[in-house]
């Protein structure tokens, strides 16, 4: 099965910490109830080296606490975000980025800054504020190590910090009890529309770049040849032209067609996809209640009117689908956007659900539970929107043996994609291109292109492999029961229960304690 983009939104399961990052780059985490275990090794299966082993001493192990010896953690910290000052000159060559969705748009302003002529091409027209296509728009919680990324670069975030910023997000559990997850201060993290997030990040580019960078849109990628270092586009004329490289950045997403010319050409090269497609989402989007309906009468409504808050509402599924999450977030005009998504009924990839979600009046059913807190008027545009749009799967993980190859380098979804659980895709996709600028940055003067991706491909993968391996902690299935049916008050060890219900193999899968299931 062909992976599809996944929904994004940054915050399915309600810890969200920024995952300490990645469980201290997933060395280990004890939890108290479980036998001490003073030494583990994680380690991939081919480059064995890459994350040492990590020492806990009794004490740390039983706090859960965990320290990692990577210099990459330290921007997990709070700390003041300098912009990198890089050359202005571009001497440095042709930089080819593929695709312009938030990494490849950040990219293309990390390598400009840097010295490089880009070239960016994108399958998709340019974004239009004024006419989005809202069937690919989703909501992104951008956190801090996404937010200390683009301003490291260079990107000013202050638009979504304030007036309006996010306060954070609120769990309604089905029996009743209401949980909050409010950060501190407000403006740590952001809550942004994917869409109008790429948009910023081309006037952005603009600002920064000026006329170093060129925009290509509605080229979609056909062929990669790596030996002469050229790529092959349909234009919107549907004719083929082609152009050079002397860097090419596949930045164009999980169904990465870069990643696929790797995997064509070069023996070695295989991208690893672990568990299946099980989550289904749908998004409705700027609804509002009509001219004569009441405001909605959300749980501590009183903080519409000052930030954005993101509210999870824990549904009852209609068989035979599970595990029913809503989620709803309010904008500063009084609207509200958000969506629906379960675990998936069907392998069918047309009809997800089995057959209980096909009308509009299905999902008018299901959006009843919500009443009286969103009135009826609202609820109803909800369900048009969603009956009208198309399902968004995610939940498998992508595991790819290095970075890189020769001139060619991945980022964001096409390099590491999981789904929206541990809510880092986007995050970690911005986290790459800041990376990836430092290591330009740190470069030696003449250094070549491929020994500087080497470089970055040896710093960053250790990283990648966490959050890969993290992701497949969350969407192990016991897991996602064990968490489901837990009473609302039990938040404090989450990570630490995913934890316990899991294993690592030696083969680097992930088995159970309860049900010896492999993902």
């Amino acid at each position: 099965m062909t992976p599809r983009s996944d929904s994004g939104l940054g915050s399915i399961l309600p810890f969200q910490s920024e995952l300490q990052p990645y469980i201290a780059r997933l060395s280990i985490l004890q939890p108290a109830s479980r036998p001490c275990l003073h030494t583990v090794r994680k380690r991939h299966p081919q480059r064995p080296g890459l994350i040492k082993q990590t020492r806990l001493s009794p004490t740390t192990a039983k706090s859960g606490h965990v320290t990692a010896d990577s210099n990459l953690l330290q921007a997990d910290r709070p700390q003041q975000i300098r912009a990198v000052q890089r050359h202005t000159e571009t001497t440095k060559g042709t930089a080819m980025v593929i695709g312009a969705g938030p990494a490849g748009a950040l990219s293309a302003i990390v390598l400009a800054q840097d010295g490089f002529a880009v070239e960016v091409y994108e399958q998709r027209a340019l974004p239009d504020p004024m006419h989005r296509n809202f069937d690919r728009s989703y909501s992104l919680a951008v956190g801090h190590r996404g937010l200390g990324a683009l301003e490291k670069v260079g990107v000013n975030m202050q638009r979504y910090k304030e007036p309006f910023p996010y306060k954070g997000s609120m769990n309604m559990w089905r029996e009743g009890h209401v949980t909050e997850h409010f950060h501190d201060p407000i403006t740590s993290k952001a809550l942004v529309e994917r869409m109008e997030l790429v948009r910023h990040l081309i006037d952005e580019a603009h600002k920064l770049c000026g006329d170093k960078i060129t925009w290509h849109w509605q080229h979609a990628c056909e062929e990669v040849d790596l030996q002469h270092r050229r790529v092959t586009f349909s234009n919107p004329a549907g004719k083929k032209v082609s152009a050079a490289y002397d860097l090419l950045l596949g930045a164009d997403g999980v169904n990465s067609r870069v990643r696929g010319e790797l995997e064509r050409q070069v023996p070695d090269y295989k991208g690893q996809w672990y568990g299946r497609m099980h989550r289904i989402d749908k998004f409705f989007h700027q609804i509002a209640p009509g001219p004569d309906e009441p405001a909605p009468q959300t749980p501590r409504g009183e903080l519409d009117s000052q930030a954005s808050v993101l509210r999870f509402y824990h549904i009852k599924s209609p068989a035979p689908l599970s595990i029913g999450l809503m989620h709803v977030h309010n904008h500063a005009n009084g609207t509200y956007s958000g969506g629906l998504g379960f675990s998936r009924g069907s392998e069918s990839r047309e009809d997800p659900t089995g057959g209980v979600l096909s009308h509009q009046g299905d999902y008018e059913a299901v959006l009843q539970q919500l009443d009286p807190i969103y009135p009826p008027g609202m609820r109803k545009k909800m369900a048009e929107q969603m009956a009208q749009r198309p399902w968004f799967f995610s939940g498998s993980t992508l595991q790819v043996p290095r970075l890189h190859h020769g001139r060619v380098l991945l980022l964001g979804d096409a390099a590491h994609a999981v789904s929206a659980s541990v809510g880092q895709g986007v995050n970690a996709a911005l986290e790459d291109c800041s990376m990836l600028g430092q290591a330009l940055l740190n470069a030696p003067e003449g250094q070549e292109i491929d020994q500087l991706l080497s470089r970055y491909d040896k710093e960053r993968y250790a990283d990648v492999y966490a959050l890969g391996h993290m992701h497949r902690f969350v969407s192990h299935p016991c897991a996602q029961t064990i968490w489901n049916a837990l009473p609302g008050t039990l938040m404090k060890d989450d990570i630490a229960l995913i934890w316990f219900t899991t294993v690592n193999c030696k083969n680097t899968s992930v088995s159970c304690f309860s049900c010896a299931h492999i993902s």
